[in-house]
């Protein structure tokens, strides 16, 4: 009986062990997950709390992985708050402690933000000799976000540590082109960084473009210290270049920038003392009415707040994973319109580049050959009546030849741009006197970059071709004037209207590529139409900077 009684000791004593191992692991993971949340959003005061508490927590399990992931959060916290003597003594002990404890993802991890903090102490070899090593690291194991990292800080040691810009760009080409394998875009927004940051890249467009691309990627994904770090280098390359009131404007906004991340560290550090004391008054009541209580009634609340921390538990974790899905669902969405965006672009910019080409060859070729027909046919020595008719012919393909080269890509909107091609389709359908187009513009109308022209153009090409073709309309009037929200364009029609539901559902490619195009211009389209009245579209197109 008493050996019995022993045993179902034994095995009730065992269980609360195991059960009281869950709870701390899943402790551990909390703060782990909540020190990431912050570290994210730059709250590194409650990323370092949050961490320390994972580290005592994994002391206590007595598990040396979990003790070692711990130490190097922290690391990157000390590193982000400028610690950096005291982010190299954690990972050197983490180092120490690998010896002991082997994990390849804490070596590649301790390695990297050694090679990186000690470049920026100015410790060059070392920091190239790490680097190195996790470059050494297994292509099936390191990722190709994780490789473009790599890629970005070597070349930016090479560059700026060596002098070997040509080898520093070199790493920072490759670090972009393993980042958009990835599909990650803070690795692509960094590669990006890097590419605008060194005088090797080229010129200044090619690194404005850059590092306008890096901030847009940031300062969508939510990232401030990274927005405020690509706009501290978009200034500093606005002085390189002697551009006094760009880099006045940057500064200005970088000023902003760094107020507003200030505000909101102090707002976090508020609402964490908050908790803090309001946790602490809860402590003390519980303290308090504990004490009042009997024994029994001491077990019933102990059972009770078992069973609500179980439920809290419960509640906080189903909404992190809701929140994880739906952050992933909404990414995964903004990848495939930043896709399908890029490939119509793409799409776009052959199409023109053909235009472009077949338009030259029409001009160059057929048209030069067209030239030396006529000149050998009105040379003879006693033209006839075949050789006018031969003459007239010739007169007339070469028109065509004209009509059909301009259509493809206007020569006036290649060298003279959009208001310039404008009016010359103006005068090639009023060429016979009777006004069928008429275009209104103001003197000072804002110049336009060569892309958003030939996308405009191609727009109000298509809404001429749909008010004659379908329309039915016997005039067009095109007006173009300059707002403070930007560009405005009025397309009219006096032709027979059409149902806007048709307009702005329909499937037919004319409709289809004005879509795509003002999507690419950012820019919206207003349709208005009246049975028997005609079409009316404005246009407004945002202006940048």
């Amino acid at each position: 009986m008493n050996r019995a009684v022993m045993c179902l000791l034994l095995l009730l004593a065992a269980r609360t062990f195991v059960r009281a191992g869950d709870e701390s692991y899943a402790s551990y993971h909390k703060y782990d997950s909540l020190g990431e949340n912050s570290y994210f959003h730059s709250d590194y005061r409650a990323a370092f709390d949050a961490w320390q508490q994972a580290y005592t927590l994994a002391g206590k399990l007595g598990n040396c992985r979990l003790s070692n992931r711990s130490l190097i959060n922290l690391a990157r916290v000390r590193y982000g708050l400028g610690e950096k003597k005291e982010a190299l003594a954690e990972l050197k002990a983490v180092n120490d402690a690998l010896k002991q404890c082997p994990d390849d993802s804490a070596a590649f991890n301790c390695d990297y933000y050694r090679g990186v903090i000690w470049f920026e102490i100015r410790e060059v070899d070392s920091a190239l000799g790490m680097i190195q090593r996790c470059l050494s690291t297994p292509r099936t194991w390191l990722s190709d976000a994780r490789r473009s990292k790599l890629y970005s800080v070597r070349g930016e040691i090479l560059w700026a540590g060596y002098g070997d810009s040509l080898a520093g760009l070199k790493d920072f080409e490759t670090a972009l082109q393993l980042a958009e394998q990835s599909g990650d875009l803070n690795s692509i927004a960094f590669a990006h960084l890097k590419l605008g940051s060194t005088r090797a890249t080229g010129d200044f467009h090619l690194r404005h473009a850059h590092l306008q691309t890096a901030l847009s990627l940031w300062d969508s994904s939510g990232s401030l210290v990274d927005v405020i770090y690509a706009r501290r280098l978009l200034a500093q390359l606005y002085s390189q270049y002697g551009m006094a009131r760009e880099t006045y404007q940057a500064y200005d906004l970088l000023w902003a920038l760094q107020d507003t991340l200030f505000k909101r560290e102090m707002r976090m550090e508020m609402a964490d003392l908050r908790a803090r004391f309001e946790t602490q008054q809860i402590a003390n009541q519980k303290l308090g009415l504990e004490r009042d209580l009997a024994a029994s009634e001491a077990n019933i609340l102990y059972i009770s707040l078992l069973f609500s921390v179980a439920v809290l538990i419960g509640i906080i974790v189903f909404l992190l994973l809701r929140r994880q899905a739906q952050r992933r669902r909404h990414q995964l969405e903004a990848d495939l319109q930043a896709a399908e965006k890029r490939h119509y672009l793409e799409v776009i910019q052959a199409q023109e580049s053909e235009r472009s080409k077949l338009a030259a060859n029409l001009h160059d070729g057929v048209g030069q050959l067209l030239v030396a027909l006529r000149l050998g046919i009105s040379g003879r020595a006693a033209p006839n009546g075949d050789d006018q008719r031969l003459l007239s012919l010739v007169d007339e393909s070469a028109r065509e030849v004209r009509t059909i080269s301009h259509t493809l890509m206007p020569g006036a909107l290649q060298k003279a741009g959009l208001y310039a091609a404008l009016r010359d389709l103006e005068l090639q359908f009023n060429h016979d006197g009777q006004e069928r187009i008429s275009v209104v513009t103001e003197e000072d109308l804002p110049q336009l970059p060569p892309n958003s022209q030939i996308h405009l153009f191609r727009i109000i090409q298509e809404l001429i071709a749909n008010a004659f073709r379908h329309g039915k309309a016997n005039w067009v009037q095109i007006l173009l004037e300059k707002r403070p929200e930007g560009l405005f364009i009025l397309v009219e029609d006096d032709g027979t209207g059409t149902e806007l539901r048709k307009l702005e559902t329909g499937s037919g490619s004319g409709w289809n590529n004005i879509r795509g195009r003002l999507q690419a211009l950012g820019a919206t389209a207003t349709p208005l139409s009246v049975a028997g009245q005609g079409l009316t579209v404005e246009i407004l197109v945002p202006l940048q900077g």
